[in-house]
């Protein structure tokens, strides 16, 4: 939890070389990280606008043997999305398939707002509430 923290704020102040070096010399070695940590470390790469440091990141600790969640993939699908990176969203969605992993209601929202739908899909359920409202 303290590791995550301070991720958390060297992220924050921007200081992402720091954060990758903490990781690389204390944090790792410590053997104690789990999938919070590495959602921070997710998050603050894709709002520091390193998408490529993020897949690497997520893909060398797949490499390693690290068993990742949904959310961690969530994270860089995420990232991928707000930089319309539709081809690298749709490979990170694979790679978590490959990886045992199946894709949740969060991971279909993101990637439907990868394409704009967002508001559509709101108004049609508006729309077929509004039509089933005198049923209740």
């Amino acid at each position: 939890m303290t590791y995550t923290i301070i991720i958390d704020g060297l992220f924050e102040s921007d200081k992402v070389d720091e954060a990758k070096r903490f990781w690389n010399d204390v944090v790792w070695p410590s053997g104690v990280h789990d999938s919070y940590l590495y959602a921070a470390i997710l998050k603050g790469l894709c709002r520091s606008g390193k998408l490529h440091d993020a897949c690497d990141f997520l893909y060398e600790l797949v490499d390693c043997g690290v068993t990742l969640c949904v959310v961690n993939y969530n994270i860089v699908i995420n990232g991928a999305c707000t930089l319309g990176w539709k081809r690298e969203a749709y490979q990170i969605l694979g790679e978590m398939r490959k990886n045992g992993l199946e894709p949740d209601s969060v991971t279909w929202r993101i990637l439907d707002k990868l394409h704009g739908n967002v508001e559509k899909q709101f108004c049609e359920d508006l729309t077929c509430n509004q039509q089933f409202s005198h049923l209740s």
